[in-house]
C-alpha cells in the first residue's frame, strides 16, 4: 500500500464534494492531524521491518539515536520544479516544544500559542513533546488516560469509568491521584527527617565517645609517662604494668564503638537514599511518570522507613576495673619495693 499520498492529508469543507469535475477546488483545507498520524505510524512500522529483514541474523542492532517529535500542525513547504510528484520533497516541519494530551497532537513554538493564549483551550494538559502516545492510551477503548483507579491502582481512560471493569471503583484524576500522593510523600519525607536526624544525633555521640576514649588513652600514657620520669629505673616495670592496664581496659571499649559507628552510618545512608528518593520522586511534574515511578518504588520507602534505628549501648571505659587493676599493681609494686628496700637496709645496717 502507498501511504506517501498520505503526507499531508486534509479535510474538504462538505459543499466541495457536490462540485463538479469542471469546477477549480481553491477552498482553503486543515490538516487532518490523526489521519497523517495513522499514516506516520504504518511508515515507521514498515521501515522498522525492512531493518530488519535487510540486517543479518545475529548481527548486533545499532543504537538509535534520538529523533526529535516533528509538529503535527506544521504544512509542506514549497517544492521545487524537480521535487514536484515526489511526496515529502521539500516539506518543511518544525520541530515541537509541547504536545496537548487531549488533541493528541504535538505543535512547533508557533502552533502551540493558541493553546497557550485562547480561553477555549485552558483546559487542555500540555506536556513535553511525545513521539509515542500510545503508552498513555487504553489498549481497549483508545482513549487517552485521564483518571486513576485508586482500587486497582492503575491508570483508566473515561470509558473505564463508565462501562469498563473499573465502573463504581473510586476515581480520581491524575493530577489530583499526584497530589494526593505528593501528599503523602510529604509525610514521609517528614518522618525520614526525624530519623535521619536521630540517626546523626547517634553518630555524633559515638563519635564523641570515640574521641573521649582516644583522649583517655592519650592521658593516661602521658600520666604514666610523667609518672616514670619521676620513678626513673627502679619504676619502670611498674609503669609498664600501669600501661597495660590503662590500654587494655581502653582497647576493649574500641571494638564496641566502631561497631556502633558502623551500624549507626548505615542508617544514616540507608535513609539518606530514601530521602533522596522521595526528593527525586516528588519533584516529578509529569503525572504518568510519576505514578509509574511511584509504584515502583513507594513499596520500598515504607520498607525502609519501618527498619527501626539502631540503639547503641554505652561503650565507655570501666573506671571501677580499671581501679582495681592499678591497685593490684600498685600493691605488686609497693612488695616489691618494700622487698629491695628492706634487702638495703638489711645490707647497710648489718
Amino acid at each position: 500500500m502507498n501511504l506517501f499520498v498520505f503526507y499531508d492529508p486534509v479535510f474538504l469543507s462538505a459543499y466541495i464534494l457536490y462540485l463538479h469535475f469542471d469546477v477549480c477546488i481553491s477552498a482553503a483545507s486543515q490538516k487532518n492531524v490523526k489521519l497523517a498520524n495513522i499514516a506516520d505510524d504504518f511508515r515507521c512500522r514498515g521501515r522498522a521491518v525492512s531493518s530488519r529483514q535487510q540486517q543479518p541474523d545475529g548481527s548486533p542492532t545499532t543504537a538509535k539515536t534520538p529523533v526529535s517529535v516533528p509538529c503535527d500542525y506544521c504544512s509542506p513547504g514549497d517544492t521545487s520544479e524537480a521535487g514536484k510528484g515526489e511526496p515529502g520533497a521539500g516539506v518543511v516541519v518544525e520541530v515541537a516544544v509541547k504536545t496537548c494530551l487531549k488533541c493528541e497532537v504535538s505543535m512547533c513554538q508557533e502552533h502551540v500559542k493558541p493553546h497557550l493564549e485562547l480561553p477555549a483551550f485552558r483546559e487542555h494538559p500540555l506536556t513535553e513533546p511525545l513521539g509515542d502516545l500510545r503508552k498513555r492510551k487504553c489498549p481497549e477503548h483508545d482513549e487517552m488516560y485521564r483518571y486513576y483507579c485508586m482500587d486497582d491502582r492503575v491508570c483508566v481512560c473515561n470509558a473505564c469509568t463508565i462501562e469498563g471493569g473499573h465502573a463504581g471503583h473510586t476515581i480520581k484524576t491524575l493530577k489530583n491521584t499526584m497530589k494526593d500522593l505528593k501528599g503523602s510523600l510529604e509525610n514521609q519525607l517528614q518522618k525520614v527527617d526525624r530519623k535521619l536526624n536521630k540517626a546523626e544525633k547517634n553518630l555524633q555521640e559515638q563519635k564523641e565517645q570515640e574521641r573521649l576514649n582516644k583522649r583517655f588513652l592519650e592521658d593516661s600514657d602521658q600520666r604514666v609517662t610523667a609518672l616514670g620520669e619521676v620513678l626513673q629505673v627502679h619504676l619502670e616495670g611498674f609503669l609498664t604494668s600501669l600501661r597495660d592496664c590503662s590500654c587494655s581496659h581502653g582497647v576493649e571499649c574500641g571494638p564496641s564503638i566502631q561497631q556502633n559507628i558502623a551500624k549507626a552510618v548505615q542508617d544514616q545512608s540507608r535513609l539518606q537514599d530514601v530521602h533522596s528518593g522521595i526528593q527525586t520522586l516528588a519533584q516529578e511534574n509529569d503525572p504518568f511518570c510519576f505514578l509509574e515511578a511511584y509504584k515502583s518504588s513507594s513499596k520500598n520507602f515504607c520498607r525502609q522507613l519501618k527498619k527501626p534505628l539502631f540503639h547503641p549501648e554505652c561503650a565507655c571505659v570501666d573506671s571501677d576495673g580499671l581501679a582495681e587493676s592499678m591497685e593490684a599493681k600498685q600493691e605488686d609494686f609497693l612488695t616489691e619495693v618494700h622487698s629491695h628496700v628492706s634487702h638495703l637496709i638489711n645490707e647497710l645496717c648489718k
